[in-house]
Protein backbone atom coordinates (compact mmCIF):
# COMPACT_ATOMS: atom_id res chain seq x y z
CA UNK A 1 0.00 0.00 0.00
CA UNK A 2 1.41 3.38 -0.99
CA UNK A 3 -0.02 6.65 0.25
CA UNK A 4 -1.07 8.81 -2.71
CA UNK A 5 1.09 11.66 -1.38
CA UNK A 6 4.17 9.41 -1.62
CA UNK A 7 3.28 7.82 -4.97
CA UNK A 8 5.40 9.93 -7.32
CA UNK A 9 8.51 9.40 -5.15
CA UNK A 10 7.85 5.64 -4.91
CA UNK A 11 7.10 4.99 -8.61
CA UNK A 12 10.73 4.47 -9.73
CA UNK A 13 11.26 1.81 -7.05
CA UNK A 14 7.92 0.13 -7.78
CA UNK A 15 8.72 0.00 -11.50
CA UNK A 16 12.22 -1.39 -10.86
CA UNK A 17 10.73 -4.14 -8.67
CA UNK A 18 8.14 -5.03 -11.33
CA UNK A 19 5.20 -4.00 -9.17
CA UNK A 20 1.77 -4.15 -10.77
CA UNK A 21 -0.90 -1.57 -9.92
CA UNK A 22 -4.07 -3.26 -8.67
CA UNK A 23 -6.42 -0.68 -7.18
CA UNK A 24 -6.81 2.27 -4.84
CA UNK A 25 -8.81 2.83 -1.71
CA UNK A 26 -9.97 6.18 -0.44
CA UNK A 27 -10.96 9.48 -2.04
CA UNK A 28 -14.67 8.68 -2.42
CA UNK A 29 -14.79 6.09 0.36
CA UNK A 30 -14.43 8.44 3.36
CA UNK A 31 -10.97 6.98 4.02
CA UNK A 32 -9.54 9.13 6.80
CA UNK A 33 -5.89 9.00 5.79
CA UNK A 34 -6.43 9.78 2.09
CA UNK A 35 -6.07 7.62 -0.99
CA UNK A 36 -3.97 4.46 -0.73
CA UNK A 37 -2.61 2.93 -3.94
CA UNK A 38 -2.26 -0.85 -3.92
CA UNK A 39 0.55 -2.48 -5.90
CA UNK A 40 1.46 -6.15 -6.08
CA UNK A 41 5.04 -7.37 -6.25
CA UNK A 42 4.70 -10.64 -8.19
CA UNK A 43 6.95 -13.58 -7.41
CA UNK A 44 7.34 -14.46 -11.12
CA UNK A 45 7.92 -12.15 -14.07
CA UNK A 46 5.30 -12.21 -16.83
CA UNK A 47 7.85 -10.85 -19.32
CA UNK A 48 6.31 -7.37 -19.27
CA UNK A 49 7.68 -4.20 -17.74
CA UNK A 50 5.22 -1.62 -16.50
CA UNK A 51 5.93 2.09 -16.53
CA UNK A 52 3.81 4.52 -14.54
CA UNK A 53 3.25 8.26 -14.58
CA UNK A 54 1.05 10.60 -12.57
CA UNK A 55 -0.75 13.39 -14.39
CA UNK A 56 -2.42 16.19 -12.39
CA UNK A 57 -5.47 17.63 -14.12
CA UNK A 58 -7.92 20.45 -13.53
CA UNK A 59 -11.54 19.58 -14.14
CA UNK A 60 -12.61 22.60 -16.17
CA UNK A 61 -13.24 23.35 -19.80
CA UNK A 62 -10.35 24.61 -21.87
CA UNK A 63 -7.65 23.41 -19.49
CA UNK A 64 -4.30 22.27 -20.84
CA UNK A 65 -4.94 18.88 -19.22
CA UNK A 66 -6.65 17.63 -22.38
CA UNK A 67 -3.52 18.26 -24.47
CA UNK A 68 -1.32 16.61 -21.83
CA UNK A 69 -3.58 13.56 -21.75
CA UNK A 70 -3.54 13.34 -25.56
CA UNK A 71 0.29 13.49 -25.51
CA UNK A 72 0.73 10.68 -22.98
CA UNK A 73 -1.84 8.59 -24.89
CA UNK A 74 0.34 8.97 -28.01
CA UNK A 75 3.26 7.70 -25.91
CA UNK A 76 1.28 4.53 -25.17
CA UNK A 77 0.07 5.32 -21.65
CA UNK A 78 -3.43 4.34 -20.55
CA UNK A 79 -5.39 5.69 -17.59
CA UNK A 80 -5.48 3.17 -14.76
CA UNK A 81 -7.06 5.28 -12.04
CA UNK A 82 -8.56 8.65 -11.18
CA UNK A 83 -7.68 9.78 -7.65
CA UNK A 84 -6.75 12.64 -5.26
CA UNK A 85 -10.17 14.25 -5.34
CA UNK A 86 -10.23 17.95 -4.53
CA UNK A 87 -13.42 19.95 -4.94
CA UNK A 88 -11.85 23.40 -4.98
CA UNK A 89 -13.12 24.32 -1.52
CA UNK A 90 -13.58 27.86 -0.24
CA UNK A 91 -10.81 29.21 -2.49
CA UNK A 92 -13.07 28.68 -5.53
CA UNK A 93 -10.25 26.91 -7.36
CA UNK A 94 -11.31 24.55 -10.13
CA UNK A 95 -11.79 20.96 -9.00
CA UNK A 96 -8.76 18.80 -9.68
CA UNK A 97 -7.67 15.21 -9.63
CA UNK A 98 -4.73 13.04 -10.59
CA UNK A 99 -4.53 10.22 -13.05
CA UNK A 100 -2.33 7.17 -12.67
CA UNK A 101 -1.13 6.21 -16.15
CA UNK A 102 0.42 2.89 -17.15
CA UNK A 103 2.35 1.73 -20.19
CA UNK A 104 3.36 -1.89 -20.65
CA UNK A 105 6.41 -2.89 -22.71
CA UNK A 106 8.06 -6.24 -23.25
CA UNK A 107 10.96 -6.89 -20.89
CA UNK A 108 14.31 -7.19 -22.64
Amino acid sequence: WIDEKQLEQQLPTLQEEGAIYRMSYGCGNNWVSGTQMIFERPSDSDGLRRQYRVLAIELKEGSSSVQELEQVAKEGFEVRNFFACRDGGKNKQPPSAKLLLERTVEDK
